[in-house]
């Protein structure tokens, strides 16, 4: 699914009516400014410094710059773009004018910026500071939402594109296991341990496939994944198809599975919670994963 970057809290903090007064999470739609925003609702701190406005400082700082004027005047236009729509279900959204999503190069085009790294660094730190979140964007219903909508069409179905047969991808066996060692480790897993992504449509991109086998098994070998945790299996799947994804539409490079792997490195070197240290290093750029919310049958949770 296509993702996109919002304003987190956008209608609370930033929307207003079309009398001009602030909006709130529960003003209906049709109260809402039917115009583009001329101004930005933006709360003065003044001479108080926050818990966050301090948290970016300490995030952003750089020796012998003042990058962290330079993130927050970025999310400063961030602000603008999203309230730059016509249409207030696009407002809050980080979009072009044709209401789609835009990627941090098509940002740092549209904004002149020619240190689009650094534009890069900058969108990390304000997702890191739940100022702005990643989300999918999804463009065929009005209410936009960060949650996965389990009966959308598959990708190949959207574009048209003829499904292609996966590479397969498990990076638990060897070349010399049988393949009744296979049947048995699927069995005790309780779940499939295909790491390929068998909804999209460019697993026939061998030399992506390739670089991804070679980056997953780095990673699941340093974190010491274990084929039995169908929870962690499906988490690092989702990462590998999100960034595989971003490099077939010329987002990332397969380089980025080197800096995949240098994540896992740095993970592993703590005693405690490897995983969820890797799993948080890929929701930052460039990585930008995603979790994919999934319904669980017979749980009470939705």
């Amino acid at each position: 699914m296509t993702q996109a970057y919002r304003i987190v809290d956008w209608k609370r903090r930033y929307e207003i009516k079309a009398d001009k007064r602030d909006a709130t999470e529960d003003t209906p739609p049709e109260k809402l400014r039917k115009r583009p925003h001329d101004f930005i609702k933006w709360k003065v701190f003044g001479h108080r410094l926050g818990h966050k406005y301090r948290t970016m400082v300490q995030k952003a700082w750089k020796p012998g710059e003042i990058n962290e004027l330079a993130v927050l005047g970025f999310f400063g236009k961030l602000l603008e773009l999203a309230g730059d729509q016509e249409d207030q279900k696009y407002r809050g959204w980080i979009l072009d004018e044709d209401q789609q999503p835009m990627t941090m190069q098509q940002i740092a085009e549209l904004l002149d910026i020619h240190e689009a790294g650094r534009l890069t660094e900058a969108m990390g730190i304000l997702i890191d500071l739940n100022w702005v979140e990643k989300c999918q964007f999804l463009f065929s219903i009005d209410q936009m939402s960060c949650e996965i909508v389990d009966n959308l069409l598959p990708l190949q179905k959207l574009q048209g594109a003829a499904k292609i047969a996966s590479l397969s991808c498990n990076p638990f066996l060897d070349e010399t296991e049988t393949e009744e060692k296979k049947n048995l480790n699927e069995r005790a897993s309780g779940a499939s341990l295909d790491f390929s992504d068998s909804a999209s449509p460019y697993s026939g991109h061998l030399k992506i496939k390739e670089a991804r086998c070679n980056a997953l098994k780095q990673v699941l070998e340093r974190l010491r994944i274990r084929p039995d945790n169908p929870s962690d299996i499906t988490t690092f799947r989702d990462i590998f198809d999100q960034i595989e994804h971003r490099i077939v539409i010329g987002e990332l490079t397969t380089e980025i599975y080197d800096r995949v792997i240098d994540e896992a490195k740095d993970a592993a070197g703590y005693r405690f919670k490897k995983t969820a240290r890797f799993v948080n290093a890929m929701k930052r750029e460039p990585f930008g994963y995603v979790p994919e919310h999934r319904k669980v049958p017979g749980s009470r949770y939705r």
